[in-house]
C-alpha cells in the first residue's frame, strides 16, 4: 500500500542551487501500463519557503488522503523554481514485523527487512556507500555512513518491540573517531538521561561498571557489538560474539527500554557523536542465547580449557615445532640463521616474505590447556608486531579464533617479552599468531603460555632450554633482568654451544683477531661472509688466541670445532650477567622446607676473589651457598663448611646442597661430598616456602 511521496530539490548538484519542484501530480499503476491519478488529479504543493536555499535540501512529505494499492509511482511536475529538478521517495504502509524482531540491513534503505517501523534520521541524513573488504576486515557491500555532525538514527519501536524489560540489540559498526579519552554514543534513549552503550576506547555501558576491558576498539575494523537484558535485570555485553561483561545495573531503571525511543549514534552533547559506518542493526523483543549471538556475529569459539590453572608457564618450543605462512628462507625454520629463529630469546626472529595474511604457527605437541602467548620483536633492530589475532586448533586443520577474533596488543619495542593472556583458557595443540599491525615490519619471536602442570614426585628439573621445568611445576623467574639461552651452532657436522663476549658490527677480520688477542677470555672469532664486516668474540675454552675464519655462507656464524674438553665441560643453557639471577616460588611443588636437595650445573666467568652467591632463600638474609676465593662454601664462614676443590673460570661444575629433616647440611662439587654440618644460622637453612634464589645478591655479590 502506497501512502504518499517525499520530495527534495536538487541539492548542490553541479552548482545548481535553488532548483526544485514546487507542485506536482501523482499517478500510480499496478502493472506499469495502466495509470491512474491519485485523488482525481490533485495538485500537491511542496515548497513555500522564502529561503530557497533551505527549500533546495528540505524533504517534504506529502501523504495521500487514503493509501492506494500500487506498485509503480510517477511524479509529474506542475510548477518549479528555475528547473524541475527533484529527488524523491515513496511512503509505504508499515508492514507488521516478523516474530517480534527488527533487522536493518542498510541496503540503500532504513527500512527493516523483517517488517515493522523504519529508522529515521531527525538530526540530519547520513549517506549510503559501497565499501570493499580487505585482509584485515572482511566487511564489504553497502553500508550507512553516519557523521559526527549529523547522521544519528532514531527508532519508534513500540509497534514491534513491545517488551521493555527483555530485549537484545546487535549492530555491526566501524567507528572512525574512537578516542580512549572521549565518549562516543552508540545506543541511548532520553529516558536513560542519554546514558547507555558507549565507546571510550572500550565498549561499555555508561555509567555502570560493565566494561569490555579485554580489548580497545580500533577505528580500522568493523565490530559486532551487542547488549541484552533479561527480565531479572541482568545486562550482558558482547564484542564480535564474545561475552565480555555481565551484571545487574541499578541506574536508569536497570536500563529498561522506554516505550518509543531508541537512539543510535547520536550523543548529547554533540562532541559525543561518533562517526563511522553501520552495516546492520538487529533488535529482538527477547534475550537470545550466547550461541545465537556468536552465530549472528560469525564466531566459532574453540573448546574451553579443561584444566583449572593455578598458574601459567612459558612453553618455549624447539625450532622444529614452528612453521609459518612464509619465511625468508623458503619456509625452513633453522637455528641461528638471519630471520629464521622464532623462539623467544633467539638471536634473530621469524620474518615473513609476505606481510599481509601472514602467520606464525607453534605445535605444542599435544592437545592441552593454552592460556596465552608471549611475543618479542626482532633481536637487534626496530621491528616488532603491535597488534595481532590468535587462532588455535586441535589438528592443524580446523581453526578457531580466540575470543571471536579479538585484536590483542603486542610489543612496543624490539626485545621486551610481552605476555598476552586470553580471557579464558582454550583447549588446543596448535597456536597461530596473525600480525595485524607492526612497526616497520612484522618480525617476531614467540612462545605459548600453558597451564602449570603439577610437578612429579616433588621434583623440579630445569634443563635450561627455557625457564620451564621438564617435570612440571612452576617456571623460574628473572625479576632482576633477563639473560639469554645459549643455542646450538653447527659446523663440520658437529653440534656445539657457544658464548658471546662482544659483537662489533663494523669490524674487519684483522681488527677482530686483534681485539680477541687483547681480551684474556677470547679464544674464537667469527665473521660474516668473505670480507664482509661483523665480528664476534667468543670465550676461549682452550683454543689458541684469535682463531677464526671467514664464513662461506651468507650471515651464518662459523666457529672452529671444539676440543673434547670443551664439548664435555661447556654447558648449554642460560647465560646471565652479574645481577641477573633467577628466582623460584617452589611452594606448589615442594611441600616441605626443611628436607630438600638442590643441584646446580653452572659455569662461572667472574670468579675473582670476592663473594659470589650461588644459592639463597629470602629467610636466609645474606647467608647461603657462596663462591669465595674460587671455593664453594656456606656463608658465614664460621659455619666451617667450605669445599677444598677449586672452581675454575669458564668450566662447568655441578654444585649440590642438601638438608635433612634433622638439619644436617651437605655440600657437593661434581658429585663429591666436600662439606657437612649442622649450621646454627638462618633457622638451620630451612627454605622460605615461596622463595629460592640463584646467582643473585642484593649487595651485588
Amino acid at each position: 500500500m502506497i501512502a504518499g511521496v517525499v520530495t527534495q530539490g536538487s541539492g548542490n548538484f553541479w552548482g545548481y542551487w535553488e532548483y526544485y519542484v514546487t507542485s506536482f501530480w501523482v499517478k500510480v499503476s499496478t502493472d506499469g501500463v495502466q495509470w491512474k491519478y491519485v485523488e482525481c488529479g490533485r495538485i500537491f504543493d511542496t515548497y513555500q519557503d522564502s529561503e530557497h536555499s533551505i527549500a533546495n535540501y528540505k524533504k517534504i512529505v506529502n501523504k495521500f488522503a487514503k493509501p492506494v494499492k500500487a506498485r509503480y509511482v510517477r511524479i509529474l511536475p506542475e510548477g518549479w523554481r528555475n528547473a524541475p529538478m527533484m529527488r524523491a521517495g515513496v511512503l509505504v504502509c508499515e508492514p507488521e514485523c516478523e516474530k517480534k524482531r527488527l533487522q536493518y540491513d542498510m541496503q540503500n534503505s532504513l527500512t527493516s527487512s523483517t517488517g515493522g517501523p523504519s529508522l529515521s534520521s531527525p538530526w540530519g541524513d547520513g549517506s549510503f556507500e559501497t565499501i570493499a573488504s580487505n585482509w584485515r576486515q572482511p566487511v564489504s557491500g553497502i553500508v550507512y555512513n553516519f557523521y559526527n555532525t549529523k547522521g544519528g538514527l532514531q527508532l519508534k519501536q513500540s509497534s514491534c518491540i513491545k517488551e521493555n524489560t527483555e530485549y537484545t540489540v546487535l549492530m555491526q559498526i566501524q567507528i572512525s573517531n574512537v578516542d580512549p579519552n572521549k565518549w562516543r554514543a552508540l545506543f541511548t534513549t532520553a529516558a536513560w538521561n542519554n546514558d547507555g552503550l558507549y565507546v571510550q576506547g572500550y565498549f561499555q555501558l555508561r555509567p555502570t561498571t560493565l566494561v569490555c576491558s579485554n580489548q580497545i576498539l580500533s577505528p580500522d575494523y568493523f565490530y559486532w557489538l551487542a547488549m541484552s537484558r533479561n527480565k531479572d535485570g541482568i545486562v550482558t555485553l558482547y564484542v564480535n560474539g564474545y561475552k565480555c561483561a555481565s551484571g545487574k545495573p541499578t541506574q536508569n531503571k536497570g536500563f529498561e527500554l522506554p516505550t518509543d525511543d531508541m537512539i543510535f549514534f547520536h550523543g548529547v552533547p554533540a562532541d559525543q557523536n561518533p562517526e563511522g559506518h553501520v552495516s546492520s542493526i538487529r533488535i529482538w523483543s527477547s534475550v537470545i542465547s550466547d550461541k545465537d549471538i556468536q552465530s549472528f556475529s560469525g564466531c566459532l569459539l574453540p573448546s574451553e580449557g579443561k584444566s583449572q590453572c593455578s598458574d601459567s608457564v612459558i612453553l618455549n618450543l624447539p625450532i622444529d615445532a614452528y612453521s609459518a605462512s612464509s619465511t625468508s628462507n623458503g619456509g625452513v625454520m633453522v637455528n641461528n640463521q638471519y630471520c629464521q629463529s622464532p623462539r623467544l630469546n633467539s638471536q634473530y626472529s621469524w620474518c615473513p616474505v609476505s606481510y599481509q595474511n601472514s602467520w606464525l604457527q607453534m605445535d605444542t605437541g599435544v592437545v592441552q590447556t593454552i592460556t596465552g602467548v608471549v611475543t618479542q620483536g626482532y633481536k637487534f633492530s626496530n621491528y616488532w608486531v603491535q597488534t595481532f589475532r590468535v587462532e588455535v586448533s586441535a589438528d592443524a586443520s580446523v581453526w578457531r579464533q580466540v575470543e571471536c577474533g579479538r585484536v590483542f596488543s603486542g610489543n612496543v619495542d624490539y626485545d621486551s617479552k610481552v605476555k598476552t593472556f586470553f580471557s579464558a583458557a582454550v583447549e588446543a595443540r596448535y597456536v597461530r599468531i596473525l600480525p595485524l599491525t607492526w612497526y616497520n615490519a612484522p618480525l617476531m619471536r614467540a612462545a605459548v603460555l600453558v597451564c602449570e602442570k603439577a610437578c612429579e614426585s616433588g621434583h623440579l628439573d630445569y634443563q635450561m632450554r627455557s625457564l620451564r621445568s621438564a617435570t612440571g611445576g612452576p617456571d623460574l623467574q628473572a625479576p632482576w633482568g633477563e639473560g639469554d639461552f645459549v643455542p646450538f651452532a653447527k659446523d663440520e657436522g658437529f653440534d656445539y654451544p657457544y658464548f658471546d663476549i662482544q659483537f662489533y658490527p663494523e669490524m674487519s677480520f684483522d681488527a677482530c683477531k686483534e681485539a680477541c688477542n687483547s681480551d684474556e677470555k677470547c679464544g674464537l672469532v667469527a665473521l660474516y661472509k668473505n670480507n664482509g664486516k661483523g665480528c664476534w668474540l667468543k670465550y676461549g675454552f682452550g683454543h689458541d688466541k684469535g682463531q677464526g675464519r671467514r664464513e662461506n655462507r651468507d650471515r651464518t656464524i662459523h666457529f672452529h670445532i671444539e676440543s673434547l674438553i670443551y664439548r664435555l665441560m661447556a654447558p648449554v643453557g642460560y647465560k646471565f650477567l652479574g645481577g641477573q639471577g633467577l628466582q623460584l616460588d617452589e611452594g606448589s611443588c615442594l611441600k616441605t622446607t626443611d628436607d630438600y636437595s638442590i643441584l646446580v650445573d653452572a659455569m662461572f666467568g667472574n670468579i675473582g676473589d670476592g663473594l659470589k652467591r650461588v644459592i639463597s632463600s629470602k629467610t636466609w638474609g645474606d647467608k647461603g651457598v657462596y663462591l669465595s676465593n674460587r671455593k664453594i662454601g656456606l656463608f658465614p664462614t664460621s659455619s666451617g663448611m667450605q669445599c677444598v676443590q677449586s672452581v675454575l673460570p669458564y668450566y662447568a661444575f655441578k654444585i649440590g646442597m642438601t638438608r635433612t629433616s634433622d638439619g644436617e647440611i651437605k655440600l657437593y662439587v661434581n658429585g663429591i661430598l666436600c662439606a657437612s654440618g649442622f649450621p646454627p644460622y638462618a633457622d638451620g637453612f630451612k627454605l622460605d616456602p615461596h622463595d629460592i634464589q640463584f646467582f643473585y645478591d642484593a649487595n651485588s655479590e
